[in-house]
């Protein structure tokens, strides 16, 4: 995506500063906090959040740093002056088993700086109190057998949402945000511990289809490029990696709409993207 989307996304988005909630003060609390319906969510039945992300969300972070760590809201209440940003949230049950849908609500001040944050139920604020994960599940790597030999060989897949690796429309190393580099790095100890000799690695960026083909084309393949920067600083040879941009071609959602509005860049954010397709001997 483009760099200017975020701009756009707020211009398009409406600049009023109509709340949901009742009497929205200057200093970011209501009188009444009421969030929207979770069925008008544009990312229907809600997305599952980075949790390490949403645990540096605090009073006074500015919506381009909200909207670095969580993406664009959820609901229709608009990007640009508004006063209060709602999300839906699925949060896994700790033991794998079950998942608890979450309503969460940011309002910001007279400055338009966070403030106060609820959750629906309150009960889904213990989320974040949860012990992460060793390998996130997007990040886990399915093993796909291609031959049988007496060195076995594997070919093993990774998608990494590049939302949570860099600033939104950024693609340099320097945009990475501190999960992002956690990440790449995890994937990249985790590929040296399941593989004796890595024979390839192929590195595919994804863009989503706001902004020009050229426009696409270019970022998706510059942070394919960071993410085989940061792997040869974890040790995975350089010689073995193949970088390539498939811009917007490969989408694997499809959503109506071509105005960079909110709901539209939440609904696409699955074709934002890096693709990680490992080969060797395991």
């Amino acid at each position: 995506m483009a760099a200017a989307a975020f701009s756009a996304a707020a211009l398009l988005g409406g600049c009023g500063t109509s709340t949901v909630s009742r009497d929205v003060m200057g200093d970011g609390t209501a009188g009444e906090v009421v969030f929207p319906e979770a069925s008008s969510a544009s990312a229907k039945g809600g997305i599952f959040p980075n949790v390490d992300n949403l645990r540096q969300v605090g009073a006074g972070v500015t919506k381009g740093q909200l909207y670095d760590l969580l993406g664009a809201p959820h609901f229709a209440e608009g990007i640009g002056a508004v006063r209060e940003w709602d999300y839906l949230f699925q949060f896994r049950a700790v033991s794998g088993t079950g998942v608890t849908t979450c309503q969460y609500k940011v309002l910001f001040d007279k400055e338009i700086l966070a403030r106060t944050f609820h959750w629906k139920p309150a009960s889904c604020a213990e989320f974040l109190n949860a012990p992460a994960m060793a390998i996130p599940p997007m990040m886990a790597l399915a093993p796909r057998p291609e031959s049988s030999s007496s060195s076995p060989r594997a070919v093993k897949t990774s998608s990494i949402g590049a939302d949570g690796l860099f600033r939104f429309g950024k693609h340099a190393p320097e945009d990475l945000l501190p999960e992002g580099q956690r990440r790449i790095a995890a994937l990249a100890a985790q590929m040296q511990r399941d593989f004796k000799r890595l024979s390839s690695v192929r590195i595919t960026g994804h863009a989503d289809r706001l902004g020009t083909a050229a426009e696409n084309d270019a970022l998706s393949v510059s942070r394919a490029q960071t993410v085989r920067t940061l792997f040869v600083q974890s040790g995975i040879p350089e010689g073995v990696m193949q970088v390539r941009g498939e811009g917007s071609r490969r989408p694997v959602v499809a959503c109506p709409g071509s105005a960079a509005k909110a709901a539209l860049v939440a609904c696409l954010q699955p074709n934002r993207r890096v693709e990680v397709e490992v080969a060797g001997e395991s």
